[in-house]
């Protein structure tokens, strides 16, 4: 029997048709009052990142915090690259635990087993309405353990999961063939695409409600194993609505399941990776030489339009102007946050200097009180919900506003979504209120 799948997020978009045409600087600014899905969310509402790091042989698992969670690797190649745990009030918020937190990796509890090593973290929701018990183990065989247990302590009302236990690197999986059995006995059987398909969870998954799924990856048979009475599935995410492009990814977990007091969940899932030497025979090596050139069609591909943002500010407005991040390794453009801003605004600023780095290729350092900075963070007023945010782009910089880390998060989220190379190779900003 088909689930229903819990709403995401219900937010209205709004583009005034006066006020832009007005404005001398012609800039575009967004306001959102907005919660991100937990896909999209990239950091933990903390000022520090615990990490939990268990290696054995060449099997490594690295636990950080909400927004990274579990990533998986063998032999230095990413299998996973993160997991997110949504506890919330259906169909969407207030949430109870974004997880794991920071606070609970730090207090979590390492030990030696007989053939490996595990890691217990207890998940404590807010007000004490989620209680959790989560067991990570990496075993010598190649084998990484996961299993949940949790519970809704409310009397009244309900609670609903949303959990990615794995976000499955495409590099690894696409193009080979995969083989899934289903709960019922059933089996699937298909090619992973290899281009990006579109449309919901359930017309991109390659399976739902499994007890296995078995890929035929680049690296040797990867087979991930499921015991659990909620339905999981493994869908196609490059194509979603909520996808980050700079972080293609196969979704595993489980879409929504609501619970109540007494309806405990129990979930545990096994991955078998591939073995260090399955997928490395020897080949000849092949060298050879090319010398890059800015295409329209490539790097230089521009600012889209239509223009789309994702999730949907509450309220935005849209013109032509932009602002010009130089091509510049020695550029201070990221100003240094001070007062009570710095706190809320240091996970941010560490997301959009990774988001630079890793897509453009730019490594700012970071400007003090002798620069002129171009990026700006400061302290939104009370009127803004505590997850909210603001984002002012002109022809002179950028000015970020919150009042907690997420709403730094989600501007920053937001501003990479603005972002395009130019010709002359600086990245080029959509003026944006």
């Amino acid at each position: 029997m088909a689930r229903k799948l819990p709403a995401m997020i219900d937010q209205s978009y709004r583009v005034p048709n006066s006020g832009a045409a007005s404005n001398p600087r012609r800039r575009h600014t967004i306001r959102a009052a907005s919660i991100l899905p937990a896909l999209l969310v990239l950091a933990l509402c903390t000022t520090g990142l615990a990490e939990q790091v268990l290696q054995v042989g060449d099997v490594k698992a690295v636990v950080r915090p909400y927004g990274n969670g579990l990533a998986i690797y063998r032999n230095g190649v990413e299998i996973s690259s993160g997991s997110s745990m949504v506890v919330t009030t259906p169909p969407w918020t207030p949430h109870f635990l974004l997880g794991p937190q920071s606070g609970d990796l730090e207090s979590a509890e390492r030990a030696e087993i007989e053939d490996g090593v595990e890691l217990h973290i207890h998940h404590r929701g807010q007000h004490g309405a989620f209680l959790g018990e989560d067991t990570i183990r990496v075993r010598r065989d190649g084998r990484v353990e996961r299993e949940l247990v949790g519970e809704f302590t409310k009397d009244d009302g309900e609670a609903l999961i949303q959990w990615r236990c794995a976000a499955l690197n495409p590099v690894l999986i696409v193009g080979r063939p995969y083989r899934a059995v289903l709960r019922d006995g059933t089996e699937v059987i298909g090619v992973v695409p290899v281009e990006p398909k579109t449309g919901s969870a359930d017309a991109t998954a390659l399976a739902k409600d499994f007890t296995s799924i078995e890929f035929d990856s680049r690296l040797g048979p990867l087979c991930i194993e499921v015991e659990s009475n909620h339905a999981l599935i493994c869908y196609d995410f490059r194509g979603s609505r909520w996808a980050d492009p700079s972080r293609p990814l196969f979704w595993f977990g489980d879409l929504g399941t609501r619970f109540k007091k007494g309806q405990p969940l129990h979930y545990r899932m096994t991955y078998h990776l591939p073995s260090a030497d399955s997928g490395a025979r020897q080949r000849t090596l092949l060298q050879g030489h090319a010398r890059p050139q800015l295409t329209e069609t490539a790097q230089t591909g521009g600012l889209p339009e239509p223009f789309v943002i994702v999730p949907r500010p509450k309220e935005a407005t849209f013109d032509g102007s932009r602002f010009a991040i130089p091509a510049s390794k020695t550029a201070k453009v990221i100003a240094g946050p001070t007062g009570e801003v710095r706190p809320l605004a240091t996970l941010a600023i560490a997301e959009l200097k990774r988001h630079l780095r890793d897509n453009y290729g730019l490594e700012f350092p970071q400007a003090t009180v002798d620069d002129i900075p171009r990026i700006h963070w400061t302290m939104a007023d009370e009127s803004l919900p505590s997850d909210g945010y603001t984002l002012e782009v002109d022809d002179t910089g950028i000015t970020l506003g919150a009042r907690s880390p997420n709403g730094f998060l989600y501007a920053v989220q937001t501003l990479k979504q603005l972002m395009a190379r130019g010709d002359a190779g600086e990245i080029l900003v959509r003026g944006a209120r």
